[in-house]
Order: C-alpha cells, then sequence, then structure tokens
C-alpha cells in the first residue's frame, strides 16, 4: 500500500523494466492480536503515543537519514469508538 506512490510513474517503469527506490518503505506492527494488549479499548486513547513510538522504532533500526513513507492501517472499525 505504501510503496505505491514512490514509484512515480508506475507505467514508465514497466515499459523501461526497472525502478528506482527513492524511498524506504517501513513497518511496525502495534497490534498483535485483536481486542486485546495494545488493542483493547483501555489502550484506544493511548494509540498515537504507540504509533509514535512505532515510527521512531523503524527509524531507529536503520539510523541513515533517507526519505521514508510510512502506511498507518487502521483495521478497527470507528463506528462503536470506545
Amino acid at each position: 500500500m505504501a510503496g505505491s506512490p514512490c514509484n512515480g510513474d508506475i507505467g514508465e517503469a514497466l515499459e523501461r523494466g526497472t525502478a528506482e527506490a527513492t524511498h524506504w518503505i517501513q513497518s511496525s506492527r502495534l497490534m498483535v492480536e485483536p481486542g486485546a494488549g495494545t488493542a483493547s479499548d483501555e489502550n484506544y486513547e493511548k494509540w498515537p503515543v504507540l504509533t509514535l513510538g512505532a515510527v521512531r522504532s523503524a527509524e531507529d533500526a536503520d539510523p541513515n537519514q533517507r526519505d521514508r513513507v510510512f502506511a498507518l492501517a487502521i483495521t478497527r472499525t470507528m463506528q462503536n469508538a470506545p
């Protein structure tokens, strides 16, 4: 999901048969089990802080200065938020 915008003109890259990576895609997993641990309702207000911590952890794992892309996938319905 995060990689699509990094490719620029994907049609041109397909025609050339090559693409140049100008950004790094990094991933962190916050919620392992739905409704438990960090995903539990009592931690709902902590999710922004947990997200920031996950981004910092990914950046700390690779301290090189580079452009990065992060995707934040929310798989919980917010219609009945806690």
